[in-house]
């Protein structure tokens, strides 16, 4: 009885309370200040060979994530396009002196994950297992063993992969872009084909191997249950006999966008539906006083619920979804809109794109405010990740960044102005110099393309024009 007293007073006054402050609930409560990020920094060194480790430690998960990461400038492979991908493939096979089925075997034992790819290697494992799986890792990629059988296996897997990608809208239209925007026999613009694939042979995989996998300016990140002071005298053990290449300069072909903005058809006669791909270049980079001005333009564009997706998805209801997103990093700098529409609609649908492409300089406060609001809270949450620390480090360093970026990344978030964002607009998409690339079935939308005024041309799946 004496608690159900206590219950009913203090109902009472809190009652009492909220009636007093009169808080209306259809209002959206006022933002506070900014948070001020307070970013730990990984501890670090080089060795003689070039390759710098960086090491975060977070004791809060039995658990450590291992990233290589390999920065090597791009090359043009000529007449063995996917090189590169067979050799980080071949990796996977173990080392000079564990076999394949074994390396793989005592990964698997140790309940860890180890990847090699064209970017470097990656790897997750429990804290107690680390110095195993890293030793597992160093040695095949010091000690690989190369053979022509693996080869042969590997080759006919990436065979097949692309002719069940024949039909794959995502994928022809990603080769097309790069292949229109950069031309197809350039270090950004190649892609791999069954002639290029059954080109390589074992020396080439030599010889792409000394040239890419190796120390120069390559990263080795630590993220997880680790000491620092354990982790040196490891890592000099194991990498130092890892030798660095004679350093080449390889200087990426120049591109320029189109005079016009013009479409290029890609015929799947199986499809329902017609992906679009809208395309230009820009020369933003991240160390651009404007890269904060632009990635908000770029989420008011085509952003969650942003103008592409209320238009053509809410508005008119031609897609499931249609979205933007702006590259920008030392290699590309490209403008990207897309989405996949229903077949009938899909001049419609251009109309509407470049309708919203052009109407992008002019922006509302309230737009710039909701994006502001987004961005910093996908920035705030992201920060949940350890693994987030060792991120920032790596790209301030990989694209020249001040050391403060991320730490001041909220203020510079908030101190983009309407003015900032209307003039980037002007210089990061350029609706009347892109290429419109489209995936679907001629026979029902080229007739409806061909009215829109802009040149269409058709082409294969590999780029090249056939009407």
């Amino acid at each position: 009885m004496k608690n159900l007293f206590i219950y009913t007073i203090a109902a009472v006054l809190f009652s009492t309370i909220i009636s007093a402050q009169k808080i209306d609930i259809n209002k959206i409560p006022e933002l506070g200040p900014t948070n001020i990020i307070k970013l730990s920094k990984p501890k670090s060194f080089r060795l003689e060979n070039g390759l710098t480790v960086m090491v975060v430690e977070n004791n809060k998960l039995p658990r450590v994530t291992i990233n290589l990461s390999l920065q090597r400038p791009l090359r043009n492979d000529g007449n063995i396009k996917g090189v590169t991908e067979i050799v980080a493939e071949q990796l996977n096979n173990g080392s000079a002196d564990l076999g394949k089925d074994e390396f793989n075997s005592r990964i698997d034992f140790l309940g860890a994950k180890l990847q090699f790819h064209s970017g470097g290697a990656v790897a997750i494992c429990l804290s107690k297992y680390f110095p195993e799986v890293l030793t597992l890792m160093g040695n095949a990629l010091i000690n690989p063993k190369f053979s022509s059988e693996n080869l042969k296996i590997s080759k006919q897997k990436k065979i097949d992969k692309l002719f069940s990608n024949e039909k794959n809208a995502s994928f022809i239209v990603g080769r097309v872009s790069n292949a229109m925007l950069y031309g197809k026999n350039t270090a950004r613009g190649q892609f791999v084909s069954v002639e290029s694939i059954s080109n390589i042979q074992i020396e080439d995989i030599n010889n792409i191997y000394k040239m890419h996998f190796v120390p120069n300016d390559a990263y080795l990140t630590i993220v997880g249950d680790v000491k620092f002071e354990n982790i040196k005298p490891l890592i000099e053990k194991l990498f130092i006999g890892w030798k660095k290449s004679i350093a080449t300069k390889e200087h990426l072909e120049p591109a320029h966008n189109v005079a016009k903005t013009e479409i290029s058809l890609i015929d799947i006669p199986s499809a329902t539906q017609s992906l679009i791909a809208i395309n230009n270049l820009h020369t933003l980079k991240m160390n651009d006083p404007r890269y904060f001005p632009a990635i908000l333009c770029n989420h008011i564009l085509g952003g969650e619920n942003g103008r592409l997706f209320m238009n053509l998805r809410e508005k008119n209801g031609y897609t499931y979804g249609a979205y933007s997103n702006l590259i920008v990093d030392k290699n590309y700098s490209e403008f990207l809109a897309s989405a996949s529409v229903r077949n009938e609609v899909t001049d419609k649908a251009i109309i509407e794109f470049m309708k919203e492409l052009n109407a992008i300089v002019d922006i509302k406060p309230e737009e710039l405010e909701d994006a502001k609001i987004k961005l910093k809270g996908d920035f705030i949450r992201s920060l949940e990740k350890p693994e987030k620390i060792a991120t920032f480090a790596l790209e301030e360093k990989v694209e020249d960044l001040p050391t403060s970026f991320y730490t001041n990344y909220l203020k510079s978030i908030d101190d983009v102005t309407l003015n900032d964002v209307k003039n980037i607009a002007k210089t990061i998409i350029f609706p009347n110099n892109s290429r419109i690339i489209i995936a679907g079935k001629a026979s029902e939308i080229s007739d409806g393309l061909k009215k829109l005024g802009y040149s269409v041309k058709k082409c294969d799946a590999e780029g090249n024009v056939i009407d």
